[in-house]
């Protein structure tokens, strides 16, 4: 056996001893490191899950402002409008197409308000433009 740790102190110039107290030390290394490591993933996590959170209060304020705009007579009115045909007593409804915009220079005016203006195209086009355009 002493010709055993004799090999052993050949090849490795420390005792026994210091030997066991640096493995010691390197166990104590691996258990700090994989502390540190399991606390850095834990508190990646928690900040991940703050995010969520975050994300989910925000959903739900949003959600509730959706709720209490669906419950808003405003809503009901607008609903009502487009999906029913409503409207309101003395309203008339106006169709314009999108590119036509009433101002001092155009030629084309009011209902009874002067001339109008000669188109040269012929209707389909306008019908075309007014439903495609």
């Amino acid at each position: 056996m002493k010709r055993f740790f004799e090999k052993i102190n050949e090849k490795f110039p420390m005792s026994v001893g210091s030997f066991i107290v640096l493995l010691f030390i390197v166990y104590l290394m691996a258990i700090v490191g994989k502390t540190i490591l399991d606390n850095y993933y834990s508190n990646k996590g928690i900040s991940d899950q703050e995010q969520k959170l975050i994300n989910l209060e925000n959903e739900l304020q949003y959600l509730e402002n959706e709720i209490v705009y669906y419950n808003s007579q405003s809503f009901k009115e607008k609903q009502a409008r487009a999906k029913l045909g409503y409207m309101l007593p003395g309203e008339k409804i106006i169709s314009v197409p999108k590119d036509v915009a009433l101002n001092e220079n155009n030629e084309a005016t009011i209902e009874g308000q002067g001339t109008e203006k000669s188109y040269n195209s012929p209707n389909y086009t306008y019908w075309y433009k007014y439903f495609f355009n």
